[in-house]
């Protein structure tokens, strides 16, 4: 009740002094702002920047991978490792994390917790604990926190999970603003990206293949298993004029291990 009571006894004594002319009109806005500030940064910083960390296996304890995790919109997730490690930032204490694993959802509430070792099974969670070791490891506990699905980047476990057997396919699908249309077998067509266009260069996108540039008739020849990731860039200027209808860049899993 004290500190709820705190903002309107400001307020009040700030009135008087105004009454009794000890406080101009200006000097009233300065303490009034002052006192907002006071009042709502505290909560504002609370949970600002902060670490969620988790860990997710099976009733046996193996480790869970590639399941997504999110807060209130799966547009903004997490997707768990391959040692079942997951981490998420700004968690309040009073959110619910939502599981979503190999087409079945689950629903974990937080209560307060600061992190989590979460045990699934059938269907259900069997169990959700908190762990302060998760938690004391902070930003060290993963490499990598949340990824927005409205990201231009397309990973390699990405195409795996979701099944993908050709490159038009997995563009088409999961990279946002861009347009696909398939020719024949699917192994040719055409891309072009909402809301880039260039007159002097056409309306295709250039595509490079470990920095290589590539025709785009040239990408039914690469394996989905190769691919460690797509990168969408919109306006690439290094490019010159050709550059204004983006650029697709392919990664292959060869490149990373040299």
């Amino acid at each position: 009740m004290k500190k709820s009571g705190t903002p309107a006894g400001v307020l009040l004594f700030f009135i008087t002094l105004r009454q009794i002319n000890l406080l101009t009109v200006s000097d009233m806005r300065r303490f009034l702002l002052l006192a907002i500030l006071a009042v709502s940064l505290p909560a504002l910083a609370q949970n600002s920047g902060v670490p969620f960390n988790g860990i997710i296996t099976d009733l046996l304890g193996n480790p869970v991978k590639r399941c997504r995790v999110y807060v209130n919109t799966p547009d903004y997730y997490s997707m768990s490792k391959k040692d079942g490690r997951f981490g998420l930032t700004d968690v309040h204490e009073d959110d619910i994390l939502t599981l979503y694993y190999k087409k079945t959802v689950y629903y974990v509430p937080v209560n307060g917790r600061k992190s989590l070792r979460i045990r699934l099974g059938d269907r259900i969670v069997e169990s959700a604990t908190e762990d302060q070791t998760l938690t004391d490891m902070g930003y060290n506990f993963v490499s990598q926190r949340e990824i927005s699905s409205a990201s231009n980047v397309l990973t390699g476990d990405m195409l795996h999970s979701e099944g993908y057997t050709t490159l038009f396919e997995a563009i088409q699908g999961r990279i946002p603003g861009v347009l696909v249309n398939v020719t024949g077998l699917g192994i040719e067509g055409s891309v072009n990206m909402r809301g880039v266009s260039s007159i002097s260069a056409g309306s295709a996108p250039i595509f490079t293949v470990d920095d290589v540039e590539i025709e785009i008739n040239a990408l039914h020849s690469i394996c989905i298993q190769d691919i460690e990731r797509i990168e969408v860039i919109k306006e690439a200027g290094i490019y010159g004029a050709r550059g204004a209808n983006g650029v697709i860049k392919i990664t292959t899993k060869g490149t990373r291990k040299s």
